[in-house]
């Protein structure tokens, strides 16, 4: 069982949390088959259910290479990414432009080594995309993360939001694209101790996920039901938005000082 303790957020078992949500994608909503509670399946359903959750979409093949096509797009359908035909060709119109970012991007390059300007990259890469009118950075997102699976991560409402509440003396609602790339950066490498031994205990189970894709899934778990629209101050336990920054900054402060052995921070 590994725990993951992340500013404000808090998982006992990441594994357990990753297995969980794959359990309910893999239900079939089909009359003919039955849900099946988590709390009530054997280990065997567990296994099945989960493995199919896992197929719909982090399972698929990743579409590397420069260019982006309609089938990633589509493919996002598989996580919720709410994409119709229109988003397909808004997307499909801006791959000329986005296929310069996407060349400064090695495949296999994972974030946490990336460099500021290949962070930057991301970042534009992100904003050709969502320049264009009903696409936002959960659409975006959601499909470059299968041209780049180990560096672009998901970043739905659940994740914003808990990024910027979190570490609100760096962000805002509407901070740059690669400014968040970049906090999430540091929050992989103070993380990559954990987020290894999940990827590892995940990968003999036949699942096989990124670093990237593994912080993004423990973020979205552990903060849609335990912090997500909740006001900042309030999470905070502050009277004002300069009075959370400020605890938000010497929380993580202390962490990363030498008190729990963490190396990232966040200026």
């Amino acid at each position: 069982m590994v725990s993951l303790s992340l500013q404000l957020l808090y998982l006992a078992d990441c594994e357990e949390a990753i297995e969980r949500s794959y359990f309910e994608w893999g239900q079939v909503a089909d009359n003919e088959i039955p849900r099946v509670e988590w709390a009530k399946a054997t280990p065997a359903e567990r296994d099945l259910l989960a493995r199919r959750g896992y197929a719909l979409f982090d399972g698929l093949p990743v579409l590397g290479g420069n260019d982006v096509g309609a089938p990633e797009v589509y493919f996002s359908v598989g996580i919720s990414s709410r994409i119709i035909l229109n988003d397909v060709i808004r997307i499909l119109a801006h791959a000329d432009e986005a296929r310069r970012y996407l060349a400064a991007i090695p495949e296999d390059l994972d974030l946490a080594q990336a460099t500021d300007e290949q962070v930057e990259a991301a970042g534009r890469l992100v904003d050709v995309f969502t320049a264009e009118l009903h696409i936002g950075p959960a659409k975006a997102t959601k499909v470059l993360h299968k041209k780049r699976p180990a560096f672009i991560p998901m970043l739905d409402s659940v994740v914003g939001d808990f990024l910027w509440k979190n570490f609100p003396y760096v962000l805002t609602q509407s901070a740059a694209t690669g400014i968040v790339l970049s906090v999430f950066q540091l929050l992989l490498i103070a993380e990559a101790s954990t987020l290894a031994t999940v990827g590892a205990n995940l990968r003999a189970r036949g699942m096989r996920l990124t670093p990237v894709r593994l912080l993004d899934f423990l973020i979205w778990c552990g903060w849609k039901d335990n912090g997500f629209g909740r006001p900042m101050n309030d999470l905070w336990g502050t009277a004002s938005l300069g009075e959370g920054r400020r605890v938000a900054r010497e929380r993580w402060e202390a962490r990363t000082s030498g008190a729990t052995g963490g190396t990232a921070v966040i200026a």
